[in-house]
């Protein structure tokens, strides 16, 4: 209790014992103010660490997953690698056996320098191509090449798109035949052995047997792609489809002249491709280019030619 007591013309208040203070104007809003801002920045602060804990999560599932993948992937590739080691090892049983039985087919690989190659349609063949050139030899050993056993059964006969071939192959005084009877298989060895050897192994008869009646090819440049061979000078002999067409294939974008140019200059390279039997020759000059066979010759004007028909492709 505050008692007054007067003094002249002025007051004194005293404050008795046990009564209350001054009142402090706001104090009580201060400080639940205070509570709050506090709450809520342990609140935000609650949910910033949450928040980050989610991220943190849901980064490391993200790489989970991703290993998770990556040992699908790897395993899958090491189950294909399983099977295919486990096939080529049945496969190159197989052939163990085959050698073991005939012993020539260890002759079928890049290593045999055979002297002579007889070409044939069938047995008997009067139409018989004879290849003893050591360039030709030596490509066609390539080809040769037994890889593994084929896969490959005819129930219903043998159904190719090519030309089956009888292949002569002499070593000396021995002889060794081969039938050719789709791309890349052979059969040797015994009725129904089959073999894969290099997918080319045809077009050593593309090359020098008689065209088939119902194949044609029209102009010179047609029948260069087709080709079953295509000779460098005496650098090389390939037997490669590839390798004729991307050969000639240029010479599309270039010009053909109505007569020979004056003056073409040198050539600089010649090219020899074989179709049928047929050699048809490309002569590369620096700006222009001439294909011939038995009867014609076609000039071509080609700006560089000496290089882009020299540069060998990848």
């Amino acid at each position: 209790m505050r008692e007054q007591y007067a003094h002249g013309n002025h007051s004194i208040g005293v404050i008795q014992p046990g009564s209350p203070g001054p009142k402090v104007q706001g104090g009580s809003r201060l400080i639940r103010g205070l509570i709050i801002i506090l709450i809520s920045a342990l609140t935000l602060i609650g949910c910033s660490r949450s928040d980050e804990r989610d991220n943190h999560l849901e980064l490391l599932q993200a790489q989970i997953d991703e290993m998770q993948a990556i040992i699908a992937e790897k395993d899958a590739a090491i189950k294909r690698l399983t099977e295919e080691l486990a096939e080529r090892e049945s496969e190159d049983s197989s052939l163990d056996e085959a050698i073991r039985e005939v012993p020539w087919l260890d002759k079928l690989n890049v290593y045999t320098e055979w002297d002579k190659v007889v070409i044939r349609r069938h047995e008997n063949d009067p139409a018989a191509a004879i290849v003893d050139d050591p360039l030709f030899l030596e490509s066609i050993k390539w080809l040769l090449h037994i890889k593994r056993a084929a896969i490959a059964e005819y129930p219903n006969g043998i159904q190719t798109d090519i030309e089956p071939y009888l292949y002569e192959l002499y070593e000396g005084d021995r002889q060794y035949v081969i039938r050719v009877v789709e791309r890349g298989v052979i059969e040797a060895g015994r009725d129904r052995w089959y073999w894969e050897v290099d997918p080319g192994i045809h077009l050593p008869g593309v090359a020098f047997m008689p065209r088939p009646p119902h194949v044609r090819h029209d102009g010179l440049i047609a029948k260069m792609a087709a080709s079953g061979a295509v000779r460098r000078g005496d650098q090389y002999v390939m037997f490669s489809s590839f390798r004729a067409q991307s050969r000639i294939a240029p010479l599309t974008e270039g010009r053909r002249l109505e007569e020979q140019p004056e003056d073409p200059g040198e050539i600089t390279e010649r090219f020899t491709f074989y179709y049928y039997g047929e050699e048809l020759v490309m002569d590369v000059y620096d700006n222009h280019v001439k294909l011939s066979d038995a009867t014609s010759d076609e000039w071509y004007e080609y700006e560089g030619a000496g290089v882009q028909f020299t540069v060998e492709a990848g």
